[in-house]
């Protein structure tokens, strides 16, 4: 399980870890994993909804949070954009691995929602699928339980 706080999507489970992009390197097809808190730029994202996700707009404005819970809209489609410069956002590739790409209008593979019933992040190309940790590997895989 996730939580959206302070620009970071923090893992629940014991070790704490945060959604980052591997070895800070802003460019296409780069992998997102989770490893420690470090304070780099690589482990900030901002949630955008995909209604506000359009146009010359598509890397400006704020989706609002909700103050409550895990700092999700419940099963509304959102992008989980990258804070470094190039404002990539997470695609999950093959229906596996989670990796950086240039925003594509109406892609699939690039919107997430969570679902607040098993508290995971799933896909909405994939909708079976929800983020996944193995390792330091985030992965799109088949969500049957809950997971930390």
């Amino acid at each position: 399980m996730f939580k959206y706080k302070s620009e970071k999507l923090v893992n629940l489970g014991p070790n704490g870890r945060v959604v980052t992009v591997k070895d800070n390197k802003d460019v296409e097809g780069q992998a997102v994993h989770v490893e420690k808190r470090n304070g780099s730029w690589s482990q900030r994202w901002r949630i955008v909804y995909a209604g506000k996700l359009t146009g010359s707009d598509a890397y400006t404005k704020k989706g609002s949070m909700s103050k409550r819970g895990f700092g999700f809209r419940a099963l509304e489609p959102f992008y989980l954009r990258s804070k470094m410069p190039m404002n990539r956002v997470a695609e999950c590739v093959g229906a596996n691995n989670i990796v950086l790409k240039k925003y594509a209008k109406g892609r699939k593979a690039q919107q997430f929602q969570f679902d607040p019933v098993s508290k995971t992040i799933k896909g909405m190309y994939w909708t079976s699928y929800g983020f996944s940790m193995e390792g330091q590997n985030l992965r799109c895989r088949t969500l049957s339980s809950k997971w930390n």
